[in-house]
């Protein structure tokens, strides 16, 4: 080989080496990491935290760091996590480079829920949950004594209330507080509520066994918790046909306990008898073998075939065969 090739070969070298060199600085992702930098968490990834260039920029935006610190706090991620995690996620030190601040502080970002919104919050489920009118009912809710930090996004909360719980006196509820559909605190209130209605109660006195009249009554509003057991009346009307079972004192709530539907036939009666055949109506008479209200179901007896039948009883007194 004369001198002239051997040189003509050594520029070669020289250039494709040179070629090789400036490929390879190509191919060379560059992450700049920042100083500070504020991310929603809960986990850290690489494009949060740098500025990437290079073919493989996406790809490396996407690799994750660690976990962000909590809502409002800050977590130091330095270059050398960086480069382990990269490493960890099958990338070679020679395909990136990594440059910029030696540690970056990243923040998370956050909401503050605050006691009054938790408070309005849950009186406004229980508003919508229970069987009264929000116009008769009284809501009382114990304000929750801290704020709640979240992370940062769309925040609500989903109540939960004891199955056995009829909203009507204290209760304790739970809430799961939600960011963007996912749950990152749970929390307990607890909650009063008191009901009011208009029920019948006595305008006066109203002996023993007197039949009940529009005049001995009125609507008068209570609480529903004091409410008697028994069974109210919502309607002055509903007692017409009733007597007092025991004396009722003015202001006392009328309840079932208190009345019983009037007795129209009494046991050992003749009564009359009316069945229905077509268009042909036929009356006749019968004994009555127990007492019997309006809509009562009576055994009357044949006083002459001594055969035994049953009946509607009517307002009139008249027993209806069906």
């Amino acid at each position: 080989m004369d001198k002239t090739t051997a040189k003509s070969l050594q520029a070669v070298a020289v250039v494709a080496a040179a070629v090789f060199a400036l490929t390879a600085a190509a191919e060379t992702d560059t992450v700049t990491l920042q100083e500070e930098v504020y991310i929603k968490g809960p986990r850290v990834i690489l494009g949060e935290v740098a500025e990437i260039e290079g073919e493989n920029a996406e790809s490396l935006a996407a690799v994750e760091i660690g976990p962000a610190a909590t809502p409002g706090n800050c977590a130091r991620l330095s270059a050398a996590l960086v480069i382990s995690r990269l490493k960890s996620a099958g990338y070679e030190p020679s395909e990136f480079e990594v440059e910029g601040s030696r540690a970056v502080r990243a923040t998370t970002l956050h909401l503050e829920v605050t006691p009054d919104y938790i408070a309005e919050h849950l009186r406004g489920f229980i508003r919508d949950s229970m069987p009264w009118e929000p116009s008769n009912a009284v809501i009382d809710v114990d304000t929750p004594a801290q704020k709640v930090t979240v992370s940062d996004g769309h925040v609500d909360i989903v109540w939960r209330a004891n199955p056995q719980y009829r909203y009507l006196g204290p209760g304790s509820f739970r809430g799961d507080i939600c960011v963007d559909g996912e749950v990152q605190k749970t929390l307990s209130c607890r909650a009063s509520v008191e009901a009011y209605q208009d029920v019948v109660a006595a305008l006066k006195d109203i002996p023993r066994g007197k039949p009940m009249a529009l005049s001995d009554m009125e609507l008068a509003t209570h609480a529903v918790s004091s409410l008697p057991g028994g069974g109210v009346f919502y309607a002055k009307e509903d007692l017409m046909g009733y007597v007092a079972q025991t004396t009722i004192f003015e202001g006392q709530v009328i309840t079932n306990r208190k009345v019983a539907p009037k007795r129209i036939i009494k046991r050992n009666q003749i009564v009359t008898v009316e069945a229905r055949v077509g268009a042909l109506v036929v009356r006749d008479r019968a004994k009555a073998m127990q007492h019997g209200c309006a809509g009562d179901v009576v055994t009357c007896l044949n006083p002459l075939s001594k055969e035994e039948f049953q009946g509607v009883v009517r307002e009139d007194g008249v027993v209806i065969l069906e």
